[in-house]
Order: C-alpha cells, then structure tokens, then sequence
C-alpha cells in the first residue's frame, strides 16, 4: 500500500522559487517533458481542420476575387498573374478561425509586394502576363526580376526594389507568437495543396492564359517558404536545402549588387579620360605628345 505521502513525492518532485516572492512551487515530474514537446519546431503530422476540408470544397473563383478586392485592394493585383494574392485570399476563406489570420495578414501583404516588384520592370511596369514556355519565370519565386546590365543605364533599379522587397518580407515575420501562427497557415496549405479545385479556382481570376498547374507548384513552394521562415525566426536556425526562397533570393540579389557596382566602379573608363584633348593636355602639363599616348 503506497501512502498519500509517497503519491505526492512520486508526482510532485520539483520545485521552483517565483521570480517575485519567496514561496516554493512545485511541479510534476513530467512538466519539463510537456513543456519541450509543446515548443517542438513542428507537429509530428498535420492534422487539418474538417471546417477547413469543407470551406476548401465550396471555394470559388468569385469569391476569391472578392476576398482579394476586400484585403489586397492596395497592390492592384487582378490584373497581373500575382499567384500569392490568390492564394492568400483562399487561405483567409478557409480559416476555420479568423482571428488567427489576421496576424499573418502584414506578412502576407509583404510577400504579395515582393511578387509584384519581381514581376513588374522599370520599362514594362504594366504589360505583365504569363507565357507559355518550357523555362518561365515568376514573381512568386523572385526568378522574374530582371538583372542589373551594366550597359543599360539604370537597369539596377528592378533588383534594388526586390532588395528592399525581400527585407521588407524578413521584417514583417518578426511579429508576436509568429511560428504558432505560421504553423497554422502552413497547415492550411496543406489541405490546399491536396484540393485540385483551389488551383483550378484560382487560375481562372487571372487574366488570359495560366495553367493550374503553377498554381499548384507555387502553393507547394509557399509551404517550404513559410517552414524555411520559421527556421529562421528560430534561436536555432538551421540552413535548408531551398535556393529559391525570400533569404536565399535575397542574399543572391544583394552579391548580384555589389558585383553590378564594382563593374561599374572599376571597369567603366572615366568620362575625363574619354573626352581627350591634347590642347588640354598642354595647357595643363605644359606638353603632351601627339598620338595621345
């Protein structure tokens, strides 16, 4: 027979001083093990929400054009082929609940803005649409950005604005209890990336020509996103085989910029040295030859 006493002993071992105050508490002895699996980078299977399954069922076409109307009115995106916007919208449709969102939406709004500095150029800001081609570029994987030339003036405007897209995108997903909130969308991309009919529904509000099949790549491309993200944001991030994401972009756009900028620093011949003038020349040194050597 096994006294109260001893129960209490075998579950009730630990004990800790608050921080304020000098009165002892004591814990079980399993709290340290529930507290590491509660903060476990990530749940051992995605379990999605039946509500979630049921609302991807009844997704439309019209509503998604109405959710991107109603929460992305800012960027303009109906009429470019801007698949984050889409694919946003159904995740707010689909929430099974609304408040855990809403955090998410500043987040969101960046990576939305980041796709369209990608898919929008300093000379064809408003003639974007898709092309049907064996290798196509897109904004959601920032591959679309055009490169700096170094013999076109002003052709490095397009990668410093994604330079300071995709710091933007790093700067919003620091906000309170992110990796819960990007748990939960990662989640839901989940159960999206198993409804044929989300990417079908969102291919169809886009204008002309664009295959559900890139939608349904770039959904996948959003899960492995959000995870790398998370990774990020975490005190012990490790580095992930994922070469098309916001970090890896980023850091390929800025070495992009520094070499763009030691060319033209470097390698340009100074105007000075170009208009040559051997009367010049003499006026200044007092004697040049005359083959300009």
């Amino acid at each position: 027979i096994i006294s109260a006493a001893d129960q209490a002993n075998e579950t009730w071992t630990d004990m800790i001083t608050p921080k304020n105050g000098s009165n002892e508490v004591q814990l079980p002895n399993n709290f340290a093990n529930e507290i590491s699996s509660s903060l476990a980078d990530e749940p051992d299977e995605i379990r999605g929400s039946e509500a979630v399954k049921e609302n991807l069922r009844n997704v439309t076409s019209v509503a998604i054009e109405e959710k991107m109307r109603s929460i992305f009115s800012e960027f303009s995106v109906y009429n470019y082929p801007c698949v984050s916007a889409r694919i946003f919208a159904v995740m707010s449709i689909v929430y099974e609940d609304q408040t855990e969102f809403d955090p998410l939406l500043p987040f969101l709004q960046s990576l939305i803005n980041a796709e369209m500095v990608s898919l929008k150029s300093r000379t064809q800001s408003n003639e974007v649409y898709f092309i049907n081609r064996k290798v196509c570029f897109s904004g959601f994987d920032y591959s679309a950005t055009m490169p700096a030339r170094d013999d076109i003036d002003g052709s490095h405007v397009d990668l410093n604005s994604s330079i300071a897209a995709l710091e933007d995108v790093l700067r919003k997903a620091q906000f309170p209890s992110s990796a819960y909130y990007l748990d939960v969308a990662i989640q839901c991309l989940h159960e999206m990336s198993n409804c044929d009919d989300v990417s079908e529904a969102c291919s169809k509000t886009i204008v002309g020509y664009f295959p559900s099949s890139r939608l349904a790549k770039a959904i996948q491309h959003y899960i492995v996103e959000f995870q790398d993200i998370k990774r990020h944001l975490s005190s012990e991030s490790v580095a992930a085989d994922f070469d098309v994401g916001v970090r890896y972009r980023l850091g390929d756009f800025i070495g992009r910029s520094i070499r763009f900028n030691l060319r033209k620093l470097l390698n340009t011949i100074p105007e000075s040295v170009l208009d040559f003038s051997v009367v010049s020349c003499e006026e200044r040194w007092g004697r040049a030859v005359d083959d300009c050597s």
